[in-house]
């Protein structure tokens, strides 16, 4: 009897060793392009998509018709005639939106893991509570010094009381005697954290002279201001003043500033940070409204190009868009459980880098409960975040 001789099996993947599992440097992988998709969230569009177009002519969103420019006509949505236009640069891989001079705007949602520029003569969307960014107060002279030690974290060494004593104060102070300040600190750890935030000075205050603060103003007048050592403020809900948890979150250390919002769409409190960075200020949520269904938005001003990364969400007149990385379905199913013990989690952007998009997914499987489920899905990606920018990023890790 003749035994039939099998087709060898055909080779699916190498054999996991410590060579083929080396490291690859950062630098070495191809950022690569990534198309963008569109997901209208909230109007006369809801649920269809549209590729974000790559052209030099980009999208141009717009109710003219006849306009020859417009790609995207929507009519019966409050837009102006030529409202927004997004721009693909080929060179770095990016999508910029930027407002046409519309009456009534383009707003970008603030999120916890990106950082949107900001400045006076902007407007704010805390739920249904409009709050106005203006010039705020500017720091004393005298107190440069002591305030830039703060926005760098290191005003808990012994290097305040050091340039009182040598009578550095102002910056004008600061760059005549910087060596002989930084000759005069005997700590390592203290000297290296003076090293470089005196390397980066003439970046972080390109103009030479630091610029005003900023001062956020509700309806009613009341408002708080903001310096440019950078701040944490707490925002809560009027209804919410007297409720315990809001009350510990306003007493944290962290927290300066605190504002009260007679808003709908806002009912949980947050803590946002505002921060001055390379002559600009900056703002972001906390991790705290990565899962929350509030929102704030903030309108861009005149002329502000605004770099889109998966998972940005814009609004332009009564239409909603969320930028998307992949269209993404998800289901889940109970089984024979008493409750769902499953976890899922869907972030398209990590914000590990401005130039390499990484995205994070996970399913976590309950046993017996979802409260482990529930942790790991809340903190899981928080560490590994930590980890890639505890390296430097995947902008620049190796």
């Amino acid at each position: 009897m003749e035994v039939a001789q099998c087709a060898p099996a055909a080779k699916i993947a190498d054999v996991a060793t410590d060579e083929s599992l080396a490291h690859e440097s950062v630098k070495q992988m191809d950022g690569g392009s990534v198309d963008f998709v569109l997901k209208c969230t909230k109007g006369l569009f809801a649920g269809r998509f549209i590729y974000a177009n790559r052209t030099d002519a980009g999208e141009i969103f717009g109710s003219d018709k006849d306009a020859a420019d417009i790609t995207m006509y929507i009519e019966n949505a409050d837009l102006a005639p030529r409202h927004a236009e997004i721009r693909f640069m080929e060179r770095t891989f990016q999508y910029f939106l930027k407002d046409l001079g519309s009456e009534n705007g383009t707003w970008v949602k603030i999120r916890w893991n990106r950082s949107i520029e900001i400045a006076a003569g902007q407007e704010l969307l805390m739920g249904d509570c409009a709050v106005r960014v203006e010039d705020g107060p500017t720091v004393p002279v005298d107190s440069e010094v002591e305030n830039w030690l703060q926005m760098y974290q290191i005003d808990d060494t012994s290097l305040p009381n050091l340039c009182q004593t040598m009578g550095i104060r102002s910056f004008a102070d600061l760059r005549s005697r910087a060596s002989e300040l930084q000759a005069a600190v005997n700590d390592p750890t203290e000297s290296a954290g003076l090293e470089r935030a005196l390397a980066e000075f003439d970046t972080m205050f390109p103009n030479g002279t630091p610029p005003h603060g900023l001062s956020f103003t509700r309806p009613d007048g009341k408002s708080f201001s903001v310096t440019w050592r950078g701040a944490t403020v707490a925002f809560a809900p009027e209804s919410l003043a007297d409720d315990a948890a809001t009350q510990e979150l306003f007493s944290v250390d962290q927290v300066q500033q605190r504002m009260y919002l007679p808003a709908e769409g806002w009912a949980e409190p947050e803590l946002f940070r505002v921060g001055w960075s390379y002559g600009r200020y900056f703002m972001h949520l906390s991790e705290r409204c990565a899962w929350s269904t509030q929102y704030c938005f903030v309108r861009l001003r005149d002329g502000q190009s605004h770099c889109l990364h998966p998972e940005d969400v814009f609004r332009i007149g009564s239409v909603e868009f969320s930028v998307l990385r992949y269209n993404i379905g998800i289901c889940a199913e109970q089984g024979y459980r008493q409750s769902m013990e499953d976890e899922e989690v869907v972030i398209q952007d990590l914000g590990t880098s401005n130039y390499r998009h990484c995205s994070f997914f996970g399913v976590f499987d309950g046993h017996g409960g979802r409260e482990c489920a529930t942790f790991v899905k809340t903190r899981l990606h928080m560490n590994l975040i930590c980890g890639i920018m505890a390296r430097g990023g995947l902008g620049r890790s190796s």
